[in-house]
């Protein structure tokens, strides 16, 4: 999964994955996702960028990478 900060992000992207996605992810087992959808983990929001499947469920083993940058005004 390929996650899009919807704004600057004010923490390094380990310390948000670390404290705000990883536990999160493990408090909800049921937790699923879809290509160019919003998630919102605490005061982070980010755009679902590539998911696959383009449908499925998260799990602690699901690879997850935020991108560096924030999406571009269209």
């Amino acid at each position: 999964m390929n996650l899009v900060p919807l704004r600057r992000l004010n923490n390094s992207r380990t310390i948000i994955m670390d404290s705000y996605i990883k536990p999160f992810i493990e408090q909800n087992p049921d937790f699923y996702v879809h290509k160019n959808q919003i998630l919102e983990f605490d005061e982070y929001e980010f755009y679902v960028k590539y998911a696959r499947p383009f449908f499925g469920k998260v799990c602690p083993t699901t690879e997850i990478k935020i991108d560096s940058s924030t999406p571009k005004a269209v």
